[in-house]
């Protein structure tokens, strides 16, 4: 799907299942951008979602350490210190994060899968968010393989479809072509996408 669309993403909508707001946290965990330096879209989203909310609280973070997202696990792992306090944060695919949250009941659980299915319904990609305050600085490797984490929370990101997505299609389609698509994302996603741009009929 990542060919269809623009790659530009923007939050859709945030659900936070704690008092630790899922926005705030995301934000914390996301490093400061850098002029001329290339920014994960999803950073720039949180961060700018972040911006027009309220802007404020994050000035102040460190970074102590940082497991990049690696496609193997489905998240990435952040060590901040804000103030006097030190926090883990998790961000990733949601099956992947909510493994870590042992503490999770049934009914919270299936309050997730129905946020996550809805979100991918409307072709809508969803980043979990979840953490642990901790007593004293941990590497990121060490973070890793934290379990007991807290769900914070889950966003949503809207990425449109390029313009020239559709003439292409019709184009291939003319010719006779079989258009497949391949990717990463959930099923429920990818066939959002594939009925806005007309590959496929909605059921």
């Amino acid at each position: 799907t990542g060919t269809l669309t623009e790659n530009i993403m923007s939050v859709a909508d945030v659900r936070s299942f704690t008092h630790t707001d899922a926005l705030v946290t995301a934000a914390l965990a996301s490093p400061k951008p850098e002029k001329g330096a290339h920014q994960n879209s999803f950073d720039a989203a949180i961060l700018d979602a972040f911006g027009k909310a309220n802007g404020r609280g994050i000035a102040s973070r460190k970074r102590v350490s940082e497991t990049p997202f690696d496609a193997k696990v489905g998240f990435e792992t952040v060590v901040v210190k804000h103030g006097e306090q030190v926090q883990t944060i998790m961000r990733g695919a949601p099956e992947a994060v909510v493994k870590h949250c042992t503490r999770m009941t049934a009914m919270q659980r299936k309050t997730v899968d129905l946020w996550i299915k809805e979100a991918g319904d409307q072709g809508r990609r969803v980043l979990a968010i979840a953490g642990k305050r901790l007593t004293r600085e941990l590497s990121s490797s060490d973070a890793l393989a934290m379990n007991g984490l807290t769900l914070y929370g889950l966003i949503s990101f809207a990425d449109p479809v390029k313009p020239s997505t559709f003439g292409a299609i019709k184009q291939a389609q003319a010719l006779g072509m079989s258009i497949k698509i391949l990717t990463g994302d959930r099923p429920e996603v990818a066939a959002a996408v594939a009925v806005e741009i007309k590959l496929i009929e909605q059921s």
